[in-house]
C-alpha cells in the first residue's frame, strides 16, 4: 500500500521522451517498463525508495475523476521512516519545477490540480502513514523496529550526505555509512570501523571494531565498544571538524600508532542484530 500523488503540466502535454531523458540524467532512478513507463528511485546509501510511474497510468475506466488528466504518479510506500518523504521532496521539487507541475493529492481528497506545497506533502505522508501502520503491522510482516524521529533523521542525514564527503575527503579517508546496531534489548546509532584505517567519525553511540588483517584468526574478530569505552583512542588520534560535526584522523604520514592502538581494543557487548536505518518507522 502506498501514498499516491498525482501530476499534471500546467500547460502543455508532458512528452514522454522529456521524462524519460530527465530521469535517465539524475542519480538512483532506474526506468523500467511494466504495464506503463516507471522511474524506479532507490537511493543505497539512505535506503529510501519510490516510484514515479507516468504515461498511460489507469484504465480508462478507473481514471480519477480530476479537472485535469493525470500525467504522473507518486508511489511511496507505508510503514516507512519519516526520512523517506524528506528525501522524496528533493526529488519532487526538481521534478514538479522542471516540468511546471501541478499536484493533486488523493488522500485528502482533492479533486482538482494545484500548485504543490511541501509542507502539506510532508504533513499528509506523516499522517496518513502514522494511521495506516497498525494495520499494516498486524496483517504482513512489515517493520515494528521503532526509533524517535530526531534519531532516524540525523541517521539519514549522514548517510545522505555520506558520498559527497567521501568526495570531498578523497580516497584516503573512509566515510562509513550509519547503522543501527541491536544488543541487550538495546538500539544504538553506529559504524564499522575496519583494521584502523583513517575514517571519518560521525556522532554515534557504539563502534564495530573489525580486526581482519590485524587479526591473528581466520574467523571474524568483531567488537562492539561503547564510544565512551574508545574515547581515549579518539581523543589522541582524532581531531573534530571545526563545526564538530565530526572526527578525522590527526596524523595522515604514519597509520602504525593508530593501528596499534585499534589492535588492542576490545569490546564488551554481544551484537544480536545490525539494521539500516530504513528498516525503522517513527516512535
Amino acid at each position: 500500500m502506498s501514498f499516491e500523488l498525482y501530476f499534471a503540466a500546467r500547460d502543455k502535454p508532458l512528452a514522454l521522451d522529456a521524462l524519460k531523458s530527465w530521469f535517465s540524467g539524475r542519480k538512483h532512478y532506474d526506468l523500467e517498463q511494466l504495464d506503463h513507463d516507471q522511474a524506479f528511485y532507490e537511493n543505497s546509501d539512505t535506503g529510501v525508495h519510490f516510484i514515479i510511474e507516468f504515461g498511460e497510468i489507469f484504465d480508462p475506466n478507473d481514471k480519477p475523476e480530476l479537472d485535469q488528466e493525470v500525467e504522473a504518479n507518486l508511489l511511496l510506500n507505508y510503514s516507512r521512516p519519516s526520512f523517506f518523504a524528506h528525501e522524496c521532496l528533493l526529488e519532487l521539487s526538481d521534478f514538479i519545477q522542471h516540468f511546471d507541475l501541478l499536484a493533486s493529492n488523493p488522500q485528502e481528497d482533492e479533486e482538482v490540480f494545484s500548485e504543490f506545497g511541501a509542507e502539506s506533502f510532508l504533513n499528509s505522508y506523516t499522517s496518513t502513514n502514522h494511521e495506516i501502520q497498525p494495520s499494516l503491522l498486524i496483517n504482513s510482516e512489515q517493520s515494528s523496529l521503532r526509533l524517535p524521529t530526531a534519531t532516524l533523521r540525523e541517521i539519514w542525514q549522514w548517510n545522505f550526505e555520506k558520498q559527497s564527503l567521501q568526495d570531498k575527503l578523497g580516497d584516503d579517508i573512509f566515510t562509513p555509512t550509519k547503522l543501527v546496531f541491536e544488543y541487550s534489548g538495546k538500539y544504538e546509532t553506529g559504524v564499522v570501523w575496519t583494521d584502523g584505517i583513517f575514517i571519518a567519525i560521525p556522532p554515534c553511540e557504539v563502534i564495530l571494531v573489525n580486526k581482519t588483517e590485524l587479526s591473528d584468526s581466520e574467523e571474524p574478530d568483531l567488537h562492539l565498544c561503547q564510544r565512551a569505552e574508545i574515547e581515549p583512542l579518539l581523543s589522541e588520534y582524532f581531531r573534530p571538524t571545526e563545526n564538530r560535526e565530526y572526527l578525522l584522523p590527526i596524523n595522515m604520514k604514519n597509520p602504525e600508532p593508530l593501528r596499534q592502538a585499534f589492535s588492542d581494543l576490545k569490546g564488551t557487548k554481544i551484537i544480536t542484530a545490525v539494521h539500516h536505518a530504513a528498516s525503522f518507522i517513527d516512535k
